[in-house]
């Protein structure tokens, strides 16, 4: 399952996933079923050249931005299996600095790693991926974005849920 968020349709990537772009504007996106629930979210969509640096500039360059939850209903094959999750990100915005786009990712209520500041580390323009492993994720899983107080809001590229080995 993967979702790439603010796309302009879907894609498959080198090792066979298949991208559905989030909002759907008429492709095969209405496989997934996504909700998102916040304040304020908004869809940035970019061109692949503007990322300078990843292996999947393609995803990285589009996505959404807000604080709130995203919820990926997943497919019965996925329900109560262990499973594994790969998020996306890049800060595209070239005026954003250190400090100003800080931000905690939970994954079903979890706190997945340290809070990311892109412009940070790895850099503007630059794609940075995390992968989680052994998730039971149950029917559903919840991407929640926490924007630290002051900061610009968080931002997410892409989402994939692949069965564990």
């Amino acid at each position: 399952i993967g979702i790439n968020f603010g796309a302009p349709g879907d894609r498959r990537s080198e090792e066979g996933t298949l991208f559905v772009e989030y909002p759907n504007t008429g492709s095969r996106s209405d496989e997934v079923e996504v909700r998102v629930v916040g304040e304020d979210f908004r869809y940035q969509r970019g061109h692949a050249t503007s990322i300078r640096s990843g292996t999947h500039p393609w995803l990285t360059a589009s996505s959404i931005e807000g604080s709130g939850v995203i919820s990926i209903e997943l497919p019965d094959s996925f329900k109560n299996r262990k499973s594994d999750i790969r998020l996306w990100f890049a800060e595209t915005n070239t005026k954003v600095k250190k400090g100003e786009r800080v931000f905690d990712v939970q994954v079903n209520g979890k706190a997945v790693f340290p809070p990311l500041d892109l412009a940070h580390s790895p850099g503007v323009q630059i794609e940075l991926s995390r992968e989680y492993l052994g998730f039971n994720f149950g029917d559903s899983v919840e991407i929640e974005l926490i924007a630290k107080s002051g900061s610009h809001d968080p931002t997410l590229s892409a989402v994939e849920i692949s069965k564990s080995k």
